[in-house]
């Protein structure tokens, strides 16, 4: 039997990664189902049908939401992509850019601490989500999950019986926004207003270094060493600086070889002799 909240006009917004909470999720989503009503729940599997387009219901949920449940696991922070780089600094990865929306909507913004996984600090995240740090957390843990949800539906609970601003419908008629255009306007606000980036110190000492080799060679080393740490750390903390490592790495090394090929030039001769 579902409450009296499940008239509510809002909705919650369940945000996990499938590779690493979806068993959490599954859980999570059974028993707000049974306290709301699924029909105020949107997690991806359960929620869209087949043939629907996946993108634009994610982003008419995320932009319509009351409540984004973030879902947080012991490797949410170095989960990485196909390429090596972290899922996090990716600009396009869904759960960052369905947190960023929640966090500029202001909306309420739970994260979900799952099975004993800590909280992560501002430097860990992309700046575009660092505010997700601000939010208190919830513990969701399988020894005490009864305890702990019940912590949770009391906030949900008043939250969703709280009233909404009406979201826009699909399907309006035309001469009115397209409420897809206007949910994915809102779901991608870090291109709208974009967050300057603090750039990677390590970057900037790798440049340094590239620059003074000029004038003395053995500082090349130093270029190539600390643009290899500086790459290593911008994938992990999503800072700037990319460029300046890469540059330093490569001018670090022709500047290298240029020395090895002259020092080759002036030694052999000597050693063959005439």
């Amino acid at each position: 039997m579902t409450d009296s909240t499940q008239a509510a006009p809002g909705r919650i917004f369940v945000n996990y990664r499938r590779e690493e909470t979806a068993y959490a999720a599954g859980w999570l989503y059974g028993r707000l189902a049974e306290r709301f009503g699924g029909a105020q729940i949107f997690k991806d599997v359960d929620t869209i049908q087949p043939g629907d387009d996946f993108v634009a219901k994610v982003n008419y949920a995320v932009g319509s939401c009351q409540v984004l449940l973030a879902l947080i696991g012991d490797r949410w922070l170095t989960i990485t992509g196909a390429d090596g780089r972290r899922r996090l600094d990716d600009p396009e990865d869904f759960v960052r850019v369905e947190i960023e929306a929640a966090l500029a909507r202001n909306i309420l913004v739970v994260p979900i601490l799952v099975a004993g996984a800590k909280m992560p600090t501002a430097g860990d995240l992309p700046p575009s989500i660092a505010g997700l740090v601000r939010r208190q957390a919830l513990e969701l843990s399988p020894n005490r999950f009864d305890t702990d949800l019940s912590r949770l539906l009391k906030v949900l609970s008043s939250t969703l019986a709280t009233k909404a601003p009406k979201a826009p419908e699909q399907g309006e008629q035309a001469g009115r926004s397209d409420p897809r255009r206007s949910m994915t306007a809102s779901y991608r606000p870090a291109k709208s207003a974009p967050v300057r980036r603090k750039t990677n110190s390590r970057a900037i000492a790798a440049i340094i270094c590239a620059v003074v080799s000029l004038i003395f060679p053995l500082a090349a080393v130093g270029a190539i060493a600390f643009g290899h740490v500086a790459r290593r750390e911008i994938r992990r903390t999503g800072e700037a600086g990319a460029r300046l490592a890469t540059t330093g790495i490569v001018v670090g090394w022709i500047w290298l070889l240029v020395v090895l090929i002259a020092l080759t030039l002036a030694v052999v001769p000597r050693v063959v002799g005439p």
